[in-house]
């Protein structure tokens, strides 16, 4: 960092020195052009470079001025004369203003004009990017020449001849010289296959390639497109923005990471997330475990690229077929997210832009929840006391209060409520009045604020970016809070004109602040808010906790709980802080021969903790749960009294080497090819530590050791939490690409490379690994039967396959194990052991992924409609999973490659411009994705009772088919020959007990697993099916109003049912479903009812519960629990007002812009009844998706 903070004061010290040296002191009335020229010359060093004859007709000019600017002096006197200058290097060119025009008739020349004469000139695209190696030819001439990397060339004419100016995907235009003007104005060349504001560069990390040259699938999005007010985390900020890209969020909270999928799975159990480049540089630690826990804060924010400033891209590119991905090795599997960020114009100005927006969040709407009110509530205990439903009988306030009168169920059945005592009566009702706002008790209206600043520009010599930026925001749950801080300097030097030095670093810090959820369900708010009853207040009438009696477990005792003291008493914190060091050297070696190099160095670390003061409910359950017998004292607990503190730190280390030398050349201007050859080195080294204290005192910070039972192994296992572990992988990865196109119509492509990793070094054979791709291109479009159409702008068809890799870094091919030392147990010797937990298997080798992708880029009406098409198929082979192995090798499973997948499907992606003209424009953006996914072989565990995936979705669920309950209230499925069946049937159950003579049940089932595995339907899969998104985006004069749309379709989610038949607490509220269950007097119900009285139901019917008492998942496989999780969502309205030039360039601004920006204002989704939000319907702890209102002020000087 140090180094880094250096050489961005050299850069700007450079750039600020160079600029103080370019002032002139002159002063005198009446000096020719000619005069004041000279006079620079002298003073400055600069040479002026014209023509004889374009100072001819100037007039002269009075000036006085001292230590002026060279820019600004020049500015001064040639207002309004006839000449135009250009500052190029050290070289001030002068050219008249009558420049030539694209497109005009020449005129007569004089044979007397026919001279040569040098001009120079720079290709760029519209928005003023240079264009390297665009092509320059004097028409009817074999005169030819190419632009250098900041697009500038010069070449001798004559006046009257025509220059062609060419670049692969742009328009071709010709410049026809009509005077001896020696510089031309900049040659901006509009895209051919695009509109205005598509990026035209492919970024892919290794090389910046022409859209038009590029055979793989990839997807362009500027960073200002991405952008999203109030997200803190650019993963958030993708969904719905480009094809093929599906982004489920985890979690509402602030700072959660999501899901990202691109084109599917590759994988069974591997990582299935992209792999993140900064600036060319593959991240370390972007992935986020597949089964995520919305609990778990190191899942959710640990993230390397949730510390990324949005603010700092300028282009994101997305790689997802084989011609794309296989230059990154194996980790590309799964996709490439390319982030290219901004940098420094070399324009010789400084730019300042501030950016900054004010964010509200509001809280979670309770009601959608339909959870009972107090008296609905009520009823249910009074029903339930009556109908003497048994389990946990003493729970909820109306049996408590019904126990304190002595009143049975029996007595409320005959005698009806109004019969019972008075007083009793009155404290009943008395809870009917209450109806306790839990939403409002743990949830607010949150409160985000962003700011951003940035300073950047550059001259010949040098360029710079620096900025920096703050993120702050209070989650819609009390008590949470995020936090980012950024710092990112860049600074790019010419050294010479063949040696380029660059440095980056990218500085972030993540705080997020929360309290311990993890202790049971009844911690978290999410899970709380459901279950809490609503005649509970949290705190009496003189402000004091009001304890909830109902969620203790009975083995636990009565520990008193209130979650706001909860809330109060503990913390869950954690503070990630990551630097990304970038440091490169490119070396023009000749004409087309460039070497390049990049060292990455990444460091990350992670501090969390956990506390819990000795008040808190998370303390005193873990220290009652230790308790232990001993003889003569009974039950002791083995933890001493006090708060309880755990830290963990993970550090992470990675460096990167990468080096490639690159050769573009031509054999005339119909043959172009371009080769790379390049290596890169990796190292990951992890080192996790982890330690938990006893009996802490936040005052004194001393924690005490727990008094474990001598020679007791079963306490130190239970309660010894410390540990400390080390990860260190090293990859070596070699790489080559080659292209060649023909007439600027034909391209094909190839790439390989050997990727090796020391996860597989038992057998040599299998340490590397080669990947390789081949492409084509076709530019139909430049053929001659379509070249002339008035439809048609631009047709090209792609076509592209290859093989990659990918890396399951949880198996491995050696023999694995712990160390464990039974000397740190009380009265054991001092002897270390090793627990084997992963047998060897020295073939285990690198999972493959074949990838076929066909595409066509499109473009009509003069770029008013645009439309990509891509077609894949990708199958993996060769994927890890576990196989049983025979129990006489002491092990029950191995990891081998064995399973395979397979992905198809279809991408479209349409852009238009219905409407543009001087004051009105109308865009449209429209992406949709279809992916089939089958696993075509896997394995499932003989004890696995889940069927297999084969022919199905990696994330596939299986369902039960419910059929209602037949008179008696029996639950009812249908077979797979489509007969209806009791469900104890269709599961085969029998009571052991009673085929012996025994009292009591003891249920099992007469199916194998195998045969229970076959019980199972296939109902669909977790990921959606068809995924894309729309924006609209309308623009008149200065004000601007974007809409954009996001959707998942075709996905279903099994939500946890709204009770539990027989194991539902009248002490919890829950869906007010639950009035309509099935019960004798409501014998049409849909839902099931609740296990009253043991002896008022059938043996049967008792099997069947008692089978679900001990196999509650079988009740939640119903498919009545199950949901279609698809939905569209509106996901941003803008308005935006971009002020006049007129209007702030008197204050100095270059740009201003203001905008009111709604987010998730409305979703649309089938059935999400009883959840706050359809991509939250999987976990009842999630934090919802909030809807916000976002201000957003930037201005720029």
């Amino acid at each position: 960092m140090r180094l880094s903070v250096i050489l961005l004061i050299c850069a700007v010290v450079n750039v600020h020195a160079t600029g103080r040296a370019q002032t002139i002191t002159l002063s005198g009335k009446n000096m020719s052009l000619k005069q004041v020229f000279s006079a620079i010359e002298k003073q400055t060093g600069y040479v002026v470079f014209t023509s004889i004859n374009v100072l001819e007709g100037t007039r002269n000019v009075s000036i006085d001025a001292r230590d002026m600017p060279l820019q600004s002096f020049l500015e001064k006197i040639m207002a309004d004369q006839p000449v135009n200058f250009r500052i190029v290097d050290k070289t001030i060119m002068l050219s008249r203003k009558s420049l030539p025009s694209v497109g005009s008739v020449p005129p007569f020349i004089n044979q007397a004009e026919k001279a040569a004469f040098p001009v120079t000139g720079k290709v760029t695209d519209i928005d003023g990017l240079p264009l390297q190696s665009a092509t320059v030819t004097i028409k009817g001439k074999n005169q030819t020449v190419r632009t250098d990397k900041d697009g500038i060339f010069t070449i001798d004419v004559e006046i009257g001849q025509v220059l062609t100016v060419s670049y692969i995907g742009f328009k071709t235009q010709e410049i026809h010289i009509n005077s001896a003007a020696s510089v031309l104005n900049d040659i901006k060349l509009s895209i051919q296959s695009t509109s205005y504001e598509e990026v035209t560069v492919v970024s892919t990390g290794y090389q910046q390639i022409a859209r038009s040259k590029s055979t793989g699938a990839v997807a362009v999005i500027k960073g200002d497109k991405v952008q999203q007010p109030g997200v803190m985390s650019l993963d958030q900020m993708l969904a719905g923005q480009l094809a093929g890209v599906v982004v489920t969020p985890s979690d509402g909270a602030p700072g959660a990471a999501a899901k990202i999928r691109i084109r599917g799975n590759a994988s069974l159990n591997a990582v299935q997330d992209p792999l993140w480049v900064i600036d060319g540089l593959p991240v370390e630690g972007t992935n986020l475990p597949t089964n995520v826990n919305a609990s778990n804060l190191n899942d959710l924010y640990s993230s390397s690229i949730a510390g990324f400033n949005i603010n700092d891209i300028e282009t994101i590119t997305v790689l997802k077929d084989a011609a794309a991905t296989a230059i990154y090795g194996a980790r590309a599997a799964n996709g490439v997210i390319v982030v290219t960020t901004k940098a420094g114009k070399r324009n010789g100005k400084m730019n300042v832009q501030y950016y900054s927006n004010l964010s509200t969040a509001l809280r979670p709407d309770y009601d959608k929840l339909n959870l009972m009110n107090a008296a609905e509530k009520v009823g249910l205990e009074l029903d339930l006391y009556a109908s003497d439903y048994g389990f946990r009988s003493n729970k909820g306030e109306v049996s408590r209060i019904l126990n304190k009168y002595n009143i049975s169920g029996s007595d409320l059945s005959s005698l009806g409520f109004d019969g019972i005592d008075a007083n009793a009566r009155n404290e009943i009702n008395a809870l009917k009045n209450i109806n306790t706002d839990w939403g409002k008790q743990l949830y607010r209206n949150s409160f985000v604020q962003e700011h951003n600043i940035s300073v950047s520009g550059g001259n010949d010599k040098a360029t710079y970016y620096f900025s920096g930026g703050f993120f702050d925001e209070n989650g819609t749950t009390i008590g949470t809070n995020a936090k980012r801080y950024n710092l990112t300097l860049k600074t790019d030097f010419n050294l010479t004109k063949k040696l380029q030095f660059n440095v980056g670093m990218f500085a972030n810090q993540r705080k997020l602040s929360s309290f311990l959820t993890e202790t049971t369900g009844f911690t978290n708010p999410g899970y709380y808010a459901r279950n809490a009853n609503p005649y509970l207040s949290p705190r009496n009438d003189a402000g004091d906790y009001v304890y909830d009696k109902d969620i203790q477990d009975a083995s636990m005792g009565v520990l008193k709980y209130n979650i706001l003291e909860e809330r109060a008493n503990t913390r869950n914190n954690l503070t990630a802080s990551a630097v990304n060091i970038n440091l490169g050297i490119k070396y023009d070696i000749m004409k087309g021969l460039q070497f390049r190099s990049q060292l990455g160095l990444q460091k990350e670390i992670t501090d969390i903790e956990k506390l819990g003061l000795a008040d808190s409910y998370y303390s005193r359950s873990i220290i009652k749960s230790s308790e232990r017998y001993i003889s003569g004292q009974g039950q002791v607990p083995i933890l001493p009294a006090g708060g309880i503190i755990t830290n963990t730190n993970n550090n992470m280390f990675q460096y990167i080497l990468k080096s490639v030398l690159e050769y573009n050349f031509d054999f005339t201007d119909a043959h172009r090819f371009n080769v790379m050859a390049g290596n890169e080195l990796r190292r990951v080294t992890v080192n996790s530590i982890g330690k938990t204290g006893y009996g802490y005192n936040p005052q004194t910070l001393i924690t005490l050791p727990p008094n474990y039972r001598p020679g007791n192994k079963d306490d130190v296992n239970s309660f010894y939490k410390d540990y400390n572990g080390t990860a260190k992988n090293a990859f070596a990865s070699f790489f080559g690409t080659a292209s060649y196109t023909y007439n600027s119509k034909y391209t094909l492509t190839g790439s390989i490379r050997f990727d090796g990793s020391d996860l597989f070094g038992v057998n040599p054979k299998y340490k590397y690994l080669p990947l390789w791709s081949v492409g084509g291109l076709w530019r139909i479009g430049e053929e001659e039967f379509l070249r002339n159409s008035r439809v048609l702008d631009m047709a090209n068809l792609r076509v592209s396959y290859g093989l990659q890799g990918n890396i399951d870094k949880q198996t491995s091919a050696f023999i694995t194990g712990k160390y464990t030392n039974p000397g740190f147990f009380p009265g054991q010797p001092n002897e270390t052991g090793i627990q084997v937990s992963n047998p060897p298997n020295d073939k285990l080798r690198w999972e493959k992924t074949t990838n076929f992708n066909i595409g066509f880029d499109l473009s009509f009406f003069n770029g008013r409609l645009r439309t990509t098409v891509d077609a894949y198929s990708r199958r993996g082979s060769d994927l890890i999973a576990s196989k049983a192995l025979p129990l006489e090798t002491g092990f029950e499973f191995l990891s081998v490659n064995w399973g395979e997948l397979s992905n198809k499907g279809l991408e479209i992606s349409v852009g238009a411009t219905p409407i543009r003209n001087k004051d009105f424009t109308w865009n449209a953006d429209f992406n949709i994705a279809f992916n089939k996914e089958r696993v075509i072989r896997d394995q499932v565990k003989a004890n696995e009772i889940y069927p297999s995936r084969e022919g199905h979705p990696v994330n596939s669920i299986f369902i039960y088919p419910y059929a209602g309950m037949d008179a008696s209230g029996m639950i009812l499925v249908q077979d797979k020959s489509g007969k209806i069946v009791k469900f104890n049937e269709f599961l085969n159950l029998v009571d052991e007990y009673a085929a012996i003579g025994l009292p009591g049940i003891a249920i099992s089932t007469l199916n194998s697993n195998e045969q229970r595995r076959e019980l199972y339907n296939y109902a669909g899969s977790q990921d959606p099916l068809y995924a894309g998104g729309l924006t609209n985006t309308f623009r008149y004069k200065q004000f601007e109003l974007a809409v954009g749309l996001a959707f998942n379709l075709g996905n279903k989610v099994l939500i946890n049912p709204y009770y539990n038949i027989v194991s539902y607490s009248r002490g919890l509220n829950t869906n007010k479903e639950i009035l309509n269950r099935w019960t004798p007097q409501n014998p049409s119900a849909k839902l099931p009812g609740l296990l009253y009285n043991e002896g008022n139901y059938s043996e049967e019917q008792m099997a069947l519960f008692g089978w679900i008492n001990n196999y509650p998942n079988e009740y939640r496989s119903l498919d009545l629990w199950l949901r279609d999780a698809g939905y569209v969502r509106v996901r941003n309205i803008r308005a935006t007002w971009n002020l006049p030039a007129k209007m702030i360039a008197g204050i100095g601004m270059n740009n201003a812009r203001f905008s009111l920006e709604a987010r998730n204002p409305f979703v649309f989704a089938k059935n999400y009844d009883g959840f706050f939000d359809p991509e939250t319907m999987s976990s009842i702890n999630a934090q919802p998706i909030q809807r916000s209102l976002t201000a957003t002020i930037s201005v720029g000087f």
